[in-house]
């Protein structure tokens, strides 16, 4: 029976939502039997670690046998993972890169691009988070190596998915020091009938004026337990600093990328309010797990059109969709397939 690996950064990194979505891939490539080359790093400059991490490095170059799969995780930081990736091509070992993100793209750096491109044309097979990512990857990388995951599978300690109703109660959870938008939500919310509750880091600035009987500001909460408290009728995918559309290079970022926030309302069984023109707008209509806007000064008319029982039809694929992210289906899926394939 062949032997699979993946990297995987060991770090002292404490932050309890940071790396979220890295440390619920390694749970479910643990479970289906993935080994660990497990490289230490810090984020402080430290030259005996560096020194270290090459050395298990080559360990692992040693270790590892023709016929077995590598799983890098991208965009790649460290150049002793860039050299295990060189070497293990050089040794004829196939590599799998699953992209999380795309940093020329997510910050509209073409230099940044150009050095990921030179990255990605090196693996054997890719995985991407949809057909839009697809599609952009094509340009300089064989269509037949590229694989769509759609989802990434979110680890969740409970999944007793909370039983929702129709309300206009909607939830963000995010990075708010980066999405900008937030600055006017206070009074875009400000004697509405729409509720909103929000699940990270709002910066101290931005706390006192957004406290409303509207807004309900929740903090951090660790990602493996947000889908079993998070509140609302639906969970809110916007990014930029407008209500009017998502522009800015993180707005842009959502024409391409699969957020992972995605994945935590629908462990969450919570049905899905999301851009019109993003990457994942066609999916979310498709699987009747939400509704699409063009602005959030839309929303309220839009909910308005909501019946209860349609409502409750996304709930429930959004429950069914939530069971599987749970499960790890959609990157046990993918790996399936390029498994069973071998390079020519």
């Amino acid at each position: 029976m062949k032997t699979h690996y993946f990297v995987d950064l060991v770090s002292d990194y404490n932050d309890i939502t940071g790396n979220a979505v890295i440390r619920h891939t390694r749970y479910f490539l643990l479970n289906k039997g993935y080994k660990a080359i497990s490289l230490k790093w810090t984020d402080r400059n430290n030259f005996l670690l560096k020194i270290y991490r090459f050395i298990q490095v080559f360990y692992w170059i040693a270790k590892i046998r023709k016929g077995s799969k590598v799983l890098f995780h991208l965009p790649i930081q460290y150049r002793a993972i860039r050299l295990l990736q060189n070497t293990l091509k050089w040794k004829k070992i196939e590599t799998i890169g699953l992209i999380h993100d795309i940093n020329g793209l997510r910050y509209e750096d073409n230099n940044l691009l150009k050095n990921e491109i030179r990255t990605v044309k090196k693996f054997s097979w890719l995985i991407v988070h949809n057909d839009k990512m697809q599609r952009f990857v094509s340009e300089f990388y064989p269509t037949e190596r590229i694989h769509i995951l759609w989802l990434f599978d979110y680890y969740s300690k409970n999944n007793n998915l909370i039983e929702r109703e129709f309300s206009f109660s909607c939830a963000i959870a995010a990075n708010f020091d980066k999405g900008t938008y937030i600055n006017s939500l206070v009074n875009f919310f400000f004697e509405k009938r729409l509720q909103l509750h929000l699940y990270g880091s709002v910066p101290t600035a931005l706390t006192q004026s957004l406290i409303s009987q509207n807004i309900n500001i929740h903090g951090p909460i660790h990602p493996d337990s947000l889908p079993i408290i998070m509140a609302g009728s639906f969970g809110i995918i916007w990014d930029g600093n407008s209500l009017n559309t998502c522009n800015g290079s993180y707005g842009h970022y959502l024409l391409y990328n699969t957020p992972h926030k995605l994945s935590a309302y629908l462990a969450a069984g919570m049905p899905i309010i999301i851009w019109a023109k993003s990457a994942m707008a066609s999916w979310v209509l498709e699987k009747n797990v939400g509704i699409l806007i063009y602005s959030l000064n839309e929303l309220e008319e839009k909910l308005s059109e909501v019946t209860s029982s349609q409502y409750q039809q996304m709930h429930a694929s959004a429950k069914e969709i939530g069971k599987l992210l749970c499960q790890g289906h959609f990157l046990n899926k993918v790996l399936d397939i390029i498994e069973q394939k071998t390079l020519d």
